[in-house]
């Protein structure tokens, strides 16, 4: 802080009354009081008692946080862009290839994770009436487009079961870890299909399927124990094509942005 000259006393800068702003709003816009857009900076300058400089400080924290888009302008203004499962892949698949993690250890980490999704579903009071119905709906989805002759879309379906189980698994942190692991895995094994060739054939279609109904039923039974082990074994055979992988897993820009983002689209198209 420096002082002031008319009265000694310290004063806060731009940047620093910036931050303390930024600090509030962010938790304003996470915890939903803020809802699509932010106040205008005119209105936020009255709240919070601070000075032009200030909001646009506290703007660019965010803005580079990836919080909020900012419009400039007559018209402009502050969107809310509230972080997805990809913003967190994307990070984490910065962190990986900084420590030079390797494509078969992604698909090993799902490996291990996601039968304890499965385990958590199935030990839901409510299962049959919140987890069972949605896997359900998504089975037949996914069995409706087995001869869907679009890989990409049929993948991108098939994914929207292992979405939802972490989704409905009751555990936020580890759907949040296993959406981002996905999305990387699914990233990867984009390369390795135009490479390769598709390992979604029709057998491996009809098998993802069978697979899954078998999961859904030891889920609504309540054996977590079952779940967990039938999808270990469901995720051998999806995880395959990349477990021997040994190429460090990257993030490239634009290319991988913008699957990471394709995929989250067609997710959310179904």
């Amino acid at each position: 802080m420096a002082p002031s000259a008319s009265s000694g006393r310290s004063v806060l800068s731009p940047l620093r009354v910036g931050e303390s702003v930024a600090r509030e709003l962010r938790e304003r816009i996470l915890t939903g009081e803020y809802v699509d857009t932010l106040p205008k900076q005119e209105a936020l300058m009255a709240d919070f008692e601070v000075s032009a400089p200030s909001i646009r400080e506290a703007f660019r924290v965010l803005e580079a946080e990836g919080l909020i888009v900012v419009r400039r302008g007559n018209v402009g203004g502050a969107t809310i862009r509230l972080p997805n499962a990809d913003d967190t892949a994307y990070a984490l698949g910065l962190a990986l290839q900084a420590k030079s993690v390797r494509v078969s250890e992604v698909a090993a980490a799902l490996w291990s994770i996601e039968p304890a999704v499965a385990r958590l579903c199935a030990e839901r009071e409510d299962r049959l009436t919140v987890v069972v119905p949605s896997l359900a709906e998504c089975i037949e989805m996914i069995d409706s487009t087995v001869d869907d002759s679009n890989r990409n879309s049929w993948e991108y379906k098939a994914q929207v079961f292992h979405d939802r189980m972490g989704r409905l698994c009751g555990n936020g942190a580890l759907n949040a870890v296993t959406e981002s692991l996905y999305a990387l895995y699914h990233s990867h094994l984009d390369e390795w299909s135009a490479a390769h060739g598709s390992y979604a054939s029709k057998n491996t279609r009809t098998a993802v399927i069978k697979d899954h109904r078998r999961i859904l039923r030891l889920i609504e039974k309540g054996d977590g124990n079952a779940a967990a082990k039938a999808a270990s074994a469901h995720l051998e055979r999806l995880l395959t094509p990349l477990l021997d992988e040994d190429d460090i897993v990257s993030v490239t820009l634009p290319r991988n942005v913008r699957s990471l983002r394709r995929r989250a689209s067609a997710r959310e198209s179904t």
